[in-house]
């Protein structure tokens, strides 16, 4: 299955390079200088997508527990954070097993190695 991609803008707020999706920028940024636009990979549901803060950098995510480390795109290091955040606070919210699933499917590898 090939990952579904939306458009998405590159903005910044309080000094980081942020990318939103235009439902953000038309609500609350409006006025903000887009940086730059380009096709991004999806979240897997509404709420997250408007509320996860996607930033503009690939980042290195190491597993606590073997040691290994793999480097994610923003909107996986994103899902990834929220789920992380849900096992710290063990709440889990309706999107806690979508977002899961999403991961696995748009990124085995890491999945297993961060998750699994």
């Amino acid at each position: 299955m090939s990952k579904k991609r939306i458009k998405k803008f590159l903005v910044e707020i309080e000094g980081h390079n942020r990318w939103i999706n235009s439902t953000v920028l038309k609500k609350h940024f409006l006025n903000l200088p887009i940086i730059k636009e380009e096709e991004r990979l999806s979240m897997p549901t509404k709420t997250l997508d408007n509320n996860l803060e996607i930033f503009s950098e690939n980042e290195k995510m190491t597993n606590p527990y073997s040691g290994e480390s793999v480097e994610l795109v923003p909107e996986a290091v994103a899902v990834y954070d929220f789920i992380k955040g849900c096992e710290m606070l063990k709440a889990y919210p309706d999107d806690f097993d979508i977002a899961r699933y999403w991961f696995a499917e748009n990124f085995p590898k890491e999945y297993m190695i961060l998750l699994d």
